[in-house]
């Protein structure tokens, strides 16, 4: 890893500084000098590494700037707007007497996947039943270009065991590479809510143009699995239409909702039996070695609404105690958050 002389140092930054200002990866940095976006860099060390000053950091964000203001009038001239989940579907997520089959979910992402160059579906395989089994990233158009996935993929696969790398390898690698975090919704098919919120957040990922939303775009890539379990989805979706309406609105289905497991398919992380896990474990998890793992689930009517971090005790003894305590960082954070937007009742 090339490095500068103290003496070269003195009155310029270098390439992590800048992107930290900025609020871009050291790597789109380097990209956007390439490309001619941004402005050459000021000086470069005998060493060959790039440095930068306060100059060329106002310029850098007037250019920016620029591009950005660009970006939106190209897409409010040649492209329609990115469709929300109820243009689509004709519902409000979480609307009263109304739940969207699978076959609604899919067709919903797989429009918001041709609307959105910041959005990208895959399909992973076939749910136990056959249904489609997908994964939607959302980044920025940048981060979701091929190479650029692949090449993340690559820098996460070398840091997920730190203990191999030398101290300087580590550092070169943690400044290059973008974070990735796996929300799992809807594990539990009659826990409907996560699966509905995710649909509205991959759309507010994809669209939304506020600093906090554009700064997780350059800085995260986002991959949300609707639900572990299409096949429940579409029993519990089917079943509530049947009845809806009757006296009978909102009874349990009287048979299994996932055609092995029922409701304990979450216990398959241990064995990896169902066809499900065995997709998540060997195409995601085994692939990207994400940062944060977010399972979502749902109490019932009478439980509470939101809950997050710190979990109760006894903790799995084969965790690492900075797992947990970090996981608690988060859910502070989560905490604040949403005491902030006005959840003057939340508790921890």
């Amino acid at each position: 890893m090339p490095r500068a002389k103290l003496t070269e140092l003195d009155g310029f930054l270098t390439t992590s500084s800048v992107a930290e200002l900025l609020g871009l990866s050291p790597y789109l940095i380097k990209a956007r000098i390439s490309d001619g976006v941004l402005p050459p860099a000021t000086r470069i060390s005998e060493a060959g590494v790039l440095l930068f000053d306060n100059a060329w950091v106002t310029e850098a964000r007037v250019a920016l700037s620029s591009v950005q203001r660009r970006k939106r009038r190209r897409s409010n001239r040649g492209m329609p707007p990115v469709p929300s989940p109820d243009q689509v579907l004709g519902h409000r997520m979480g609307e009263a007497r109304w739940l969207p089959s699978w076959h609604d979910i899919v067709r919903y992402f797989r429009e918001l996947d041709a609307a959105s160059p910041n959005v990208h579906m895959e399909e992973l395989g076939s749910s136990t039943s056959g249904l489609p089994y997908i994964v939607v990233y959302v980044a920025s158009a940048e981060l979701l270009q091929p190479e650029t996935l692949e090449r993340n993929r690559s820098l996460l696969g070398r840091l997920w065991d730190p203990r191999r790398l030398a101290p300087e390898e580590y550092e070169l690698l943690v400044n290059e590479a973008r974070s990735v975090g796996i929300i799992l919704a809807t594990q539990h098919s009659t826990e409907i809510g996560a699966a509905l919120m995710s649909l509205e957040l991959a759309h507010d990922l994809a669209t939304r143009d506020d600093r906090l939303t554009n700064e997780i775009r350059e800085n995260t890539i986002t991959v949300i699995v609707p639900s572990h379990n299409p096949d429940g989805v579409q029993m519990v979706a089917e079943w509530y239409e049947r009845w809806v309406g009757t006296e009978y609105e909102g009874v349990d289905m009287p048979w299994l909702y996932h055609p092995y497991t029922g409701h304990d398919n979450n216990r398959d992380w241990y064995i990896f039996s169902q066809a499900e896990t065995r997709a998540v474990v060997s195409q995601m998890h085994n692939v990207w070695h994400p940062q944060i793992v977010y399972d979502v689930h749902q109490m019932g009517p009478t439980g509470a609404r939101m809950f997050v971090p710190p979990w109760l005790d006894p903790i799995e003894p084969n965790v690492d105690p900075i797992l947990a305590q970090e996981c608690n960082m988060v859910g502070m954070a989560m905490a604040s958050d949403l005491t902030a937007a006005g959840r003057k009742r939340f508790r921890a």
